[in-house]
Formats: C-alpha cells, structure tokens, sequence
C-alpha cells in the first residue's frame, strides 16, 4: 500500500506537469532529429513529420513557460490550441497522401483547405469558454479539438505501421502512436465544482505522463526502424550496383557486338534496353528517350515508359525544356523541386490542344541525360518523378552510369563495325586485284562487283556507275544496282549532280534534299522511280582526269557518314581503273599501280 500511495502522491503532486512537460522536450527534439534522418533516406513523408515535431516542441514550450509564468487561461488555451492543432496538421498533411489502399486512400480526395477549416473550428471551439456542465464531467468545446487530434495521430500511427512492415513485421511503433493518440481524450473531461481544478491538475498529469511514455516509445521503436532502414537502404544499393554490373556485361558483351546486326537497330536496341533499366532500378512510371535531329534543331521521341506511350514520334525543339537545355550544353540537368525553376516544362504547355497529356501534371523532380558520343549529342534522356527531391545524388550517379554504359556500347560497336568494314574493304580489294590479273576477265562484272561492294560498304542498295564522254559532254550508266532498266542510259554533265562532280573533281553529298539550301537538287534527275532525300556522287579520277562517276542514292536523310565517304572513294577509285579499261583513254595508267595505291587507303582506315 505504501508504493501505491508513493505512486499516488507523485503522479498527483501540482508541480509533476510542469517537469513532465520540460522532460518531453528534449524527445520530441529526438523525434524530429530522427524524422530528418528518415527523410534523408528518401522516406518523403518524414518531412513534415519532423515539422510537426519541432512545433510540438515549441507546443510544450509554450506551455511549461505559461505554467511557470501562471498565465491567464483565456491567453494560455488558445496559444496552446493553436500550436496542437498546426502540429496536428502537419502530421496529416505528411501522411495522408502515402496511402495507396484501404479506407485511408480516401483521404488524398480531401482539399487542404478543408482540412485547414476543420482545424480552425477546432481550435476556436477549445478557444472560447462554455459548454462547463451542460453534460456532466464533458467538456463539448474541447471534442473538436480532441477529435481532430486523434484523427491526426491515428491517420500517423497507421502510416507507421505500413512504415515499418517495409521493414520488419513488429507493429510496437504502430502501438505506441495508438496509445499517443487515445490521450487526446483525457483533457475533455472536467470537474465537478468545488474540486475542480484539483481534477483538471491530476488530468493534466495523468495525460503528460501516458504521452511521456508514447513519446518515448515512439522514439526507441523510430530509432530500431531507422537502423533498419539504413541497412535496407545499403542492401537496396548493393543490389542496384549487381544489377548494374550484370547489365553492363549484357550490354558490352563483345560476342554480340559482333553478331553481325544492322548498325542502326543495334543502336536503338541499346538505347531502348538502356531506358527500361533506369526506370526499373528506380522504380518510376515516367521516362522516355528523345534523339536529336541536327538539322531541324528538335527532339524527337522514339522510347517511352509505358505511361507516355502516346507521346512516341512527337517532336520538339531543342530550345524547350531540360530534356533541350541538356543537349544544348552536353551535360546532365537535374531539377528536384519543379516548382521554383522555369527551366522544366510540362507536355501540356506546348502540346497542341489536339493531342494534349496530363501524364506529368504532377510531375515534382526531373533529370535529363545528353547521350554524347565523341562530345556531340545523338539524343537525351529524360526522368520524371511525381515526388519533390526524388533523384539522390546515388540516383543521379546510377543514371550517369548507364547512360555512360549506352555511349560506350554504342561506340563499341561502331568500332567493331568499322574493323568489319575495313576488312571487307581490304578483301574486296584484293579480290577485284584477282579478278583484274586473271586470264578471262569480263570488265562490266568487274564493275557491277565494285558497284555491288561499294553499296554494301556504305550500307546502301541504289546506286550506279556511269562513265564520260567527253566529246559529248555526256555522262554512260554503265553499271547499276537494285534496278536494271536504266543501264545504258546518258545524261549532260551540265544538268545532273553527277555532271557538278565531274566538273568540280571532288564528291557531292546533299544530305537532305528537303532542307537543302545550296539549290542542287534542282539538277537531280531520277532514274530509279523512288522518291530520293540523300545522294552521294564521286568523280571516278585517273591520273587527274575524271573519266565517270560513282553514284549512291537514298530514300532517307543523313544516310551516309563521313567513314562511309571515305569507304566508297577507295572503291570508286579502283573502279576508275576498271572504267579506263572498259572505256580506253590515252592517260590510261597500270591497274597494279592503282590497286597499291588502294590498298595503302583501305590499309589506312
């Protein structure tokens, strides 16, 4: 009896509230320390949850020096109202749009405001006096407040509760924060005239002690989780960084550099693979890759997430958003709070009204990632997140990683491409060599082979050989790929790109005909029936006299690099011996001494 009676005359004792209050001050600064711990570690919703917990520390304060200063009621109450129900609401606010099912998903629906209303209600209800013994022992003002608190805390406590099953199975936080919350109804109770106040002050102590013990347990459970947390977190990692070194051996794997597949869709496969692994290690729905096309000054997106499928095809240009800024200046452009920079622009606010998008409407945090290769941009990726400060300096290093991985697979294989190329090269020349020395040699397949070889080394199948007259200023087919109805055909040297090489004695490429400024493509005649965007002509030169042209045509722009160039002149040059063969000039010149000269090119690329 005498414990319980020890018990009694401590927990009852007028001055207990005051240091109960005073000794939650420094958990409470705990519990917002380790909140901001949470938040670092990319847990969002514990940015509000630490400033709730810093205003409820400045909430006991408040009331510790009201208490000790024995401040009037009618100014003690509402300050102390006030700072329940702002901490209160930010515990709200921090959770109530994490909650993806159950009855609490309901809550995302609910405005702000009109939670901002419901907490003003509240604290002027607890705020202004009466309501004492129109029901015995309740106090109704202060049902409001306490209801509302208890929403708050409960809506916390179940957040906590979906918080640490990430992490393990217990449910200890989730029972203290219940217990926190249950409290809040201990101070609608009132007293009896004359004893009154008696009662309110064993209230009071009854309450601070019960939320003592929350607290701390809060504390102690927060801390076990966070511990664990930063233990997922390194696992989290060490898997990303396995994944990301299987990748790259699946992406740089020489074997399947070499498997002989179209340079162009190797490339988009790389791409493409490259996208699909960032949006999986980061686990967003929103991402998409754009290529750029020089000419036009745009952006055009070819790979997307599954969320911005429709957006596939649509053009931009590069002055528009970060997804341009990045190309702009070849390097990463990270934004992780949209709303205070301009340089993010949503699909909506430049999409025409016939094909609008809502998909990032609610998009936070963006990176873009220029694709460079030899310093110049091919394309950009870009990543969007629905959450503020989304991308961790580790996300942005991840992302650079395997955009980096993208741009040395993709030179890899050009590399490996060119080798390729180089030896065809080499064998092709030799074998013209063999066909040149031989005992029966028919010159016209000789060059149909060179024609033949040519195109493949330019990864082209329109082309042609045509041989000059010069005592009709006229250019002879002699030789064509892909169709054979314009063989024997002539044309003026005046009137045809054809005719401009031999003049100048030096290779024509118009790269795009329908963005081409110089006015060549008016000289263009088409013998092929198929619509041309891009030619490539080369004079065909034996000792300093042109005697023909090599000509390669193509339905798609920008068809020819400048490896691919320097490919097709040493094949035009051999077929310039070929051509003098077929069509005796006096300054005809040894074929051996042309097949050195060939060779030491090929050998040289």
């Amino acid at each position: 009896m005498s414990i319980v009676f020890f018990l009694k005359s401590i927990l009852f004792d007028p001055k207990l509230n005051y240091y109960l209050t005073l000794i939650q001050i420094p958990i409470v600064l705990c519990l917002a320390i380790q909140s901001f711990q949470a938040y670092r570690l990319n847990f969002k919703a514990f940015k509000l949850i630490c400033i709730g917990w810093c205003i409820n520390a400045g909430y006991l304060f408040v009331n510790a020096l009201m208490r000790k200063l024995k401040i009037d009621p009618i100014i003690s109450v509402p300050t102390r109202t006030f700072l329940d129900i702002v901490c209160m609401s930010f515990f709200l606010f921090a959770v109530k749009d994490t909650f993806e099912k159950g009855f609490l998903y309901k809550l995302k629906k609910v405005p702000n405001w009109l939670i901002y209303l419901i907490g003003i209600i509240a604290c002027v209800a607890k705020s202004i006096p009466g309501s004492l013994h129109l029901v015995p022992l309740i106090h109704l003002r202060y049902i409001p407040a306490a209801l509302f608190d208890f929403g708050a805390l409960v809506t916390l406590a179940i957040y906590f509760k979906n918080f640490t099953q990430k992490l393990h199975r217990k449910k200890i936080l989730y029972g203290f924060a219940l217990l926190y919350a249950s409290i809040q109804f201990l101070w609608i109770l009132q007293g009896e005239q004359p004893d009154a106040a008696n009662i309110l002050m064993k209230i009071d102590n009854v309450g601070f002690a019960i939320g003592l013990v929350a607290k701390t347990g809060i504390l102690v459970c927060l801390s076990i989780s966070l511990i664990r947390a930063t233990s997922y977190a390194a696992r989290k990692e060490e898997e990303k960084l396995l994944r990301k070194l299987s990748f790259s051996t699946t992406i740089l794997n020489v074997k399947d550099l070499t498997s002989g597949q179209d340079a162009d869709l190797k490339t988009n496969s790389i791409l493409e693979a490259i996208l699909k692994e960032c949006l999986a290690m980061l686990d967003i729905p929103l991402g998409y890759y754009a290529s750029l096309d020089q000419n036009q000054g745009t952006l055009i997106i070819k790979y997307t997430s599954d969320a911005y499928s429709n957006q596939v095809g649509y053009q931009y240009s590069i002055l528009d958003g970060m997804s341009g800024k990045a190309v702009l200046e070849r390097k990463k452009q990270v934004n992780n709070r949209i709303g205070e920079k301009a340089d993010y622009k949503r699909f909506s606010s430049f999409l025409s009204k016939k094909n609008p998008t809502n998909v990032d409407k609610n998009v936070l945090s963006a990176a873009s990632f220029p694709v460079l290769i030899d310093d110049e941009p091919i394309g950009v990726y870009m990543f969007e997140s629905d959450e503020e400060r989304f991308f961790s300096q580790a996300d942005i290093n991840l992302l650079s990683a395997l955009v980096s991985q993208a741009t040395t697979a993709i030179k890899n294989f050009q590399l490996v491409q060119e080798l390729s190329l180089s030896r065809s090269l080499l064998n092709g020349l030799m074998h013209i060599d063999m066909l040149m020395t031989g005992k029966e040699r028919n010159l016209e397949d000789i060059l149909e082979f060179i024609l033949d070889k040519a195109l493949n080394l330019a990864k082209n199948q329109i082309g042609n050989i045509a041989l000059l007259d010069k005592s009709r200023d006229e250019l002879t087919i002699v030789a064509e790929a892909s169709l054979k109805a314009f063989k024997g055909q002539t044309y003026k040297i005046n009137d045809s790109i054809s005719g401009l090489a031999v003049t100048k004695k030096d290779y024509v490429y118009i790269p795009d005909f329908a963005n081409d400024a110089s006015g060549l493509t008016s000289l263009y005649q088409n013998f092929t029936g198929v619509e041309i965007n891009c030619e490539l002509v080369i004079p065909l030169i034996v000792n300093d006299e042109v005697i023909g042209v090599f000509n390669t045509e193509s339905p798609h722009a920008n068809s020819f690099s400048k490896a691919d160039i320097d490919r097709v002149e040493s094949f035009a040059r051999q077929a310039g011996c070929f051509g003098n063969m077929l069509h005796p000039v006096p300054w005809q010149t040894d074929h051996l001494f042309c097949w050195q000269r060939n060779a030491a090119y090929a050998l040289a690329a």
